[in-house]
């Protein structure tokens, strides 16, 4: 019986932190971020939305941060979770003139 109450407590307290993250967007328009930094937390989802006429390749080489959403093409969304605290600088392959600074706090 403690074990089931155990496991009952944990499976409520993990949805309780799934409920606590943040779904946010980052808009790509005239081959530019429209914000150039975000702060977001330790398991937040950040949606990189492609609302320009031309394709771009987002990635972060950042040690410890990296990802690569590849080739977006206009109209695509994608997303990233961050699963740890730090800073990603992220670019754009096609465009260098794209930087976001993503910090995530703990």
């Amino acid at each position: 019986m403690r074990t089931s109450r155990i496991l009952a407590l944990a499976a409520l307290l993990g949805l309780a932190s799934a409920a606590a993250a943040a779904d946010l967007r980052v808009v790509q328009r005239q081959k530019k971020f429209l914000v150039d930094r975000l702060d977001i937390r330790v398991g937040d989802t950040v949606r990189f939305v492609n609302d320009d006429e031309v394709s771009h390749n987002l990635y972060s080489a950042t040690p410890g941060m990296q990802f690569e959403v590849r080739i977006q093409q206009p109209g695509q969304s994608d997303k990233v979770t961050f699963k740890k605290a730090g800073v990603a600088l992220v670019q754009c392959a096609i465009h260098p003139q794209m930087n976001l600074r993503i910090s995530v706090a703990p």
